[in-house]
């Protein structure tokens, strides 16, 4: 890239008006890769009327279809345990107690605290 350590430390260390030489520049540097552009536009496209909720949805079902495939290529497993696997794992915390709960809490670590402590 013909370019000092701290001169590319400062243009991958913060925004810059990179022109598309410095750009093609970095990508054959990085991993000999150049940039291909393309234009299209939106006026031919159907709109577009999926929320976030749904494009999660549909990101998630691809990746399924992806390990599903992935599995028919390894060795069988039971049932029970494809369905686990496939099951999208949930965590659920417990909500912070309210004020009166936390306070008694503490008046009763409190007290218990001393009656350990002897006299």
């Amino acid at each position: 890239m013909n370019k000092k350590p701290e001169q590319v430390t400062r243009l991958l260390a913060a925004p810059g008006n990179w022109t598309l030489d410095t750009l093609s520049d970095l990508l054959l540097a990085i991993g000999n890769f150049e940039p291909a552009f393309s234009v299209s536009s939106p006026l031919g496209a159907p709109a577009r009327n999926m929320d976030t909720a749904s494009l999660l949805n549909e990101k998630v079902e691809r990746e399924r279809d992806w390990i599903s495939s992935q599995r028919e290529d390894a060795p069988k497993q039971d049932e029970k345990q494809q369905e686990k696997e496939s099951q999208l794992e949930v965590t659920l915390r417990k909500p912070p107690p309210r004020k009166d709960q936390a306070k008694s809490e503490i008046e009763n670590l409190l007290a218990k605290r001393r009656e350990s402590v002897p006299a």
